[in-house]
């Protein structure tokens, strides 16, 4: 058997032009059999509302109904991914609702990610679940659950329909790349500069903001040191790790128990330079990246190919 799919992996064949080959499970059966043909991943769509329960709708499934059919599924599947889908409910009630759904059907059910149906119209909830590190299969345009909101068939489908999912993809890809994160939080800008200032001015959302985006980083290295079963280095890079001080302090603030220790002089830099304690058993460095040089290097290998 082939090795086990990844998100990452997926994401790979995205970027080399590779076709990906999913199919629709809602048994154990289909899914093992599925799997063992190789496809990539295996969805447990909300569908099975209508051809498996009997309901009138696919917007009238159950969550008990979906995370028995997910169980089902993830125990015929060894090497693909399970999607599953959110069924019709808690991405409408709101981002606490939708987390809580999300985390029984990957806790639970085993879902590696989860389908949310009409994506565009429910940004903050798939910006929500992103965040919560729950990986999101973002459906646009005309679905059965939007289909049965604008009252037409989910078969009329046509260019004003591709048009439209064409817009919605646009619409949260916006929403998610470009104003989430620090901007989106904050509600002032994605510039540390300007948001220190503002906390110096004593802005309580951008103070907020500062603070998850710091708080996340130290996370992620904790996470990173357990899984790697040590830590030899860390280090800063980029426009913010190269630049802002107080953000390297933050985050290295709660990593002591690593073994990660600043030393405040040191750090009191701009560019390259070891900015680590004496008495730190994790070396930190501040190294800025040589963003001309990697372009010097794929235009190289360009030429070469």
């Amino acid at each position: 058997m082939a090795d086990k799919m990844t998100i990452p992996a997926l994401q790979q064949m995205k970027r080399d032009g590779k076709k990906s080959i999913g199919v629709v499970a809602w048994d154990y059966q289909i899914a093992r059999i599925a799997d063992r043909a190789g496809v990539d991943f295996v969805s447990v769509g909300d569908s099975v509302g209508v051809n498996l329960w009997g309901r009138s709708e696919v917007s009238d499934v159950t969550m008990d109904e979906m995370l028995i059919c997910c169980k089902a599924v993830r125990a015929g599947v060894e090497r693909a991914l399970v999607s599953c889908d959110m069924p019709y409910g808690p991405a409408q009630e709101g981002i606490p609702a939708a987390i809580t759904a999300a985390c029984l059907l990957v806790e639970e059910g085993g879902a590696d990610m989860i389908k949310v149906d009409a994506a565009a119209e429910f940004p903050g909830v798939v910006t929500a679940l992103a965040h919560a590190g729950i990986p999101v299969f973002a459906q646009f345009g005309l679905t059965p659950q939007t289909a049965i909101k604008y009252g037409i068939p989910y078969s009329a489908q046509n260019s004003p329909a591709a048009q439209a999912t064409a817009e919605a993809a646009e619409k949260l890809e916006t929403v998610v790349s470009k104003k989430s994160g620090l901007l989106g939080v904050s509600e002032l800008s994605n510039d540390m500069r300007d948001l220190r200032e503002a906390i110096a001015a004593g802005n309580r959302k951008a103070r907020l903001a500062v603070e998850k985006f710091t708080w996340t980083i130290a996370r992620w290295i904790g996470s990173y040191v357990a899984e790697l079963d040590g830590l030899d280095m860390l280090v800063f890079t980029g426009g913010i790790g190269e630049n802002d001080s107080a953000s390297r302090a933050e985050i290295c603030a709660g990593l002591g128990a690593l073994g990660i220790e600043l030393d405040e002089k040191r750090n009191n830099i701009r560019g390259a330079a070891a900015i680590s304690a004496e008495n730190s058993r994790v070396t930190v460095k501040v190294i800025p990246p040589l963003e001309d040089l990697m372009i010097v290097n794929h235009v190289l290998r360009l030429l070469g190919e």
